[in-house]
């Protein structure tokens, strides 16, 4: 075991995280934000429109550290209100520390350093997180290290209106989700370890896609589990630690339809391991030309750009895997149009 952090303990302690917790404790809010550290007893949190603590430095809404982390960490937080105050886009930083001279049976000397980073954006529907941490190790007294965790989620409500329909009127919703980033173990060694979840829910219907890494697969990185169910179709076009491109088509019956929709993204990885999903996941709405929605929020996707030409949703299932090959090839150059800008 580690004298100075138990790897096992930390992703334990950092395990709601990826089970999704922040879009639970904070479902009244819109956007939710957490980043933390731990390394060798110190431990790091900032979280925007998240409780944790009733101390928090300025721009965040809760915070912790223990241990003297004060000497040893760097913070920053912040984000954008609504008039009632809750959050449409939110950041959170963390960075941790940490140097152990050698002691007086010669053991050391130790240090590591970690770092977390989390966003998100209700008006450009995206999310962007990263995580990671050293790792030493410590010879007969064991390991020593630091883990990084972040997480993001986005919650809204979308009204639809259906022009012409009438209340047996069915109509198709095509939603893409997109995730790109890094999942590199610099460290193949003893808990050097990483996890990834990230999940849409629209309306009734959800995805989830999980990846990990540790010593129990060879410290390779891979997705460990994935899951749609709810649509009319579905795919993953492209699904792997690198790439996520994930096409679904939902039906709404009718005029209207109020339908709740929440993204999240999270990653608790370290002790030579690093997760960089800042480049971000995305959520894309792709509607039919009668088809016009508001939100509760009031800004979602209200950053999006409209193409020269969108395709309409009953064609989505034919182009699931032509479009996820474009969107694959194209994704760093024009990072796939949202085809769809919020109407009012």
């Amino acid at each position: 075991m580690n004298n100075f952090i138990s790897a096992g303990v930390a992703f334990g302690r950092l395990a709601l995280l990826l089970a999704g917790a922040i879009g639970v404790c904070c479902a009244d809010s819109l956007v939710n934000t957490y980043a933390a550290v731990s390394a060798a007893g110190y431990s790091a949190a900032y979280g925007y429109n998240y409780s944790l603590n009733p101390v928090a430095p300025t721009g965040a809404q809760g915070s912790s550290s223990s241990a003297g982390c004060s000497g040893n960490c760097t913070y920053s937080a912040g984000g954008t209100t609504d008039a009632t105050g809750k959050a449409t886009s939110a950041n959170d930083s963390v960075s941790l520390s940490y140097y152990i001279p050698q002691d007086s049976l010669g053991r050391g000397p130790f240090s590591a350093n970690g770092s977390a980073y989390a966003a998100g954006s209700l008006a450009a529907g995206t999310m962007k997180v990263s995580g990671g941490g050293t790792y030493e190790d410590n010879g007969n007294s064991g390991q020593s290290g630091a883990v990084g965790s972040a997480a993001a989620v986005l919650n809204d409500v979308l009204h639809f209106k259906v022009a012409g329909a009438s209340g047996g009127t069915t109509t198709l919703i095509g939603v893409t989700y997109t995730l790109d980033g890094n999942f590199t173990v610099q460290t193949p060694a003893g808990d050097s370890n990483g996890n990834l979840l990230t999940s849409v829910n629209f309306g009734t219907a959800n995805m989830q896609d999980r990846m990990g890494s540790g010593g129990s697969i060879g410290y390779t990185p891979i997705v460990t589990g994935s899951s749609a169910s709810g649509w009319v179709t579905d795919a993953f076009v492209v699904n792997s630690v690198g790439n996520v491109i994930f096409n679904g088509e939902y039906q709404i019956t009718g005029g209207s339809a109020d339908i709740g929709v929440q993204t999240y993204l999270g990653v608790s990885c370290g002790l030579g391991t690093s997760c960089d999903y800042s480049h971000t996941g995305e959520i894309y709405l792709i509607l039919p030309a009668n088809v016009s929605y508001t939100s509760d929020s009031g800004v979602f996707l209200t950053q999006a750009g409209t193409p020269a030409v969108a395709p309409e949703p009953g064609s989505i299932g034919l182009l699931l895997s032509g479009a996820g090959l474009i969107f694959f090839g194209r994704k760093r150059a024009s990072r796939f149009l949202r085809l769809s800008r919020e109407s009012n």
